[in-house]
């Protein structure tokens, strides 16, 4: 048994290049956000009853890559509170709030474009700030690109009440999603489960999982090529 990440909000697993784990944190909209954290298993020395070397035992330690280069290694403590408003702006390193972790796999295509190889994806679920897709083309290596969902971070219902007057706000966020990856990898279909909303699923085709960026330019937030299902 070891401790692992003591002060982190943590709310998901995923296991990257099958040695190594991402532990996604943060997950409450209304708190300050925290870094997503790769660890790699190392071995470690042990000593036996005798005073000799013992079998070696596996340990998580911070891994050297991240997923993104300028990733904090720190959780925030103590804890913020922050306004909750949806946030579509660009992910922020160490400082999402995050649900869940994905990882999954995408073929790049045909010979033309490396005989099938493929590219490792990470689908990261943050409520009210948008959801992200991070391209890491190398294993072990971070993410260049970051393609984000648009709309996903949510939005706000304001219901009526009966006779007229202002109700209560109701507040749509995401909670969890996967990846479905077409055969041959010429499309990924991304799905995310709302809280107080309807499902939603995006689509993309391979072309936008090459080349640099992020952000929140039009190409990057997948306005085209990418279509939500209400």
């Amino acid at each position: 048994m070891q401790r692992l990440a003591g002060r982190g909000v943590s709310s998901s697993v995923a296991v990257l290049d099958g040695s190594k784990v991402l532990l996604g944190s943060g997950a409450k909209h209304h708190l300050s956000g925290q870094p997503n954290i790769v660890y790699e298993a190392r071995g470690v020395d042990s000593a036996g009853e005798d005073g000799e070397d013992g079998p070696r035992r596996l340990r998580l330690e911070v891994a050297d890559g991240q997923l993104l280069p300028d990733m904090p290694l720190r959780y925030t403590y103590p804890f913020a509170r922050v306004d909750g408003a949806p946030d579509g702006s660009r992910p922020v390193a160490g400082a999402t709030k995050t649900r869940q972790v994905r990882a999954f796999r995408a073929d790049k295509g045909g010979a033309e474009d490396g005989g099938g190889s493929g590219a490792d994806l990470v689908l990261e679920v943050n409520a009210a700030q948008t959801c992200n897709v991070y391209y890491r083309p190398e294993a072990g290596g971070p993410a260049t690109k970051v393609l984000q969902l648009p709309g996903s971070e949510g939005y706000v219902i304001e219901e009526e009440q009966e006779g007229g007057g202002r109700g209560r706000r109701r507040q749509v966020v995401a909670r969890a999603g996967d990846a479905v990856v077409s055969p041959g990898g010429t499309a990924v279909h991304v799905v995310l489960a709302n809280y107080r909303g309807r499902t939603t699923v995006y689509s993309f085709g391979r072309e936008h999982l090459s080349g640099q960026g992020g952000g929140r330019e039009e190409e990057d937030r997948l306005a085209e090529g990418a279509h939500a299902i209400y």
